[in-house]
């Protein structure tokens, strides 16, 4: 038996992510498509992006940087509202409760639905 899912039409997206880029890789598409039918997106990374390379040449902070700007730029493109980090460290962070209790915190008040 197929199972009927509600309709997605919504005004408002978050698109959660632990990585920069994640989101151009995983869902890119849907995003663009969504915000052509006038769908508002918001990003929200939630590590630094400090261990995104293997190149020991490039220090932390310049790894963080560095894939910030990407991350805005790409999210310009798709034409994203915005694009809020959470800077937790990467490769150690865990889905904790703690990280859990944030996602709801930061968008209380809003109409944002956190699916």
């Amino acid at each position: 038996m197929e199972r009927k899912l509600p309709p997605f039409d919504p005004n408002i997206i978050l698109a959660i992510s632990s990585h920069p880029d994640d989101l151009e890789f995983g869902a890119s598409g849907s995003v663009a498509k969504w915000i052509r039918n006038g769908v508002q997106v918001h990003y929200l990374i939630c590590t630094d992006a400090s261990k995104c390379s293997i190149d020991r040449s490039i220090r932390p902070a310049q790894l963080i940087r560095l894939c910030r700007d990407k991350q805005k730029a790409a999210a310009e493109i798709l034409g994203v509202k915005s694009v809020t980090f959470l800077d937790y460290e990467d490769g150690v962070t865990e889905a904790s409760p703690a990280l859990k209790r944030v996602l709801p915190a930061k968008y209380a008040g809003t109409n944002l639905i956190l699916l």
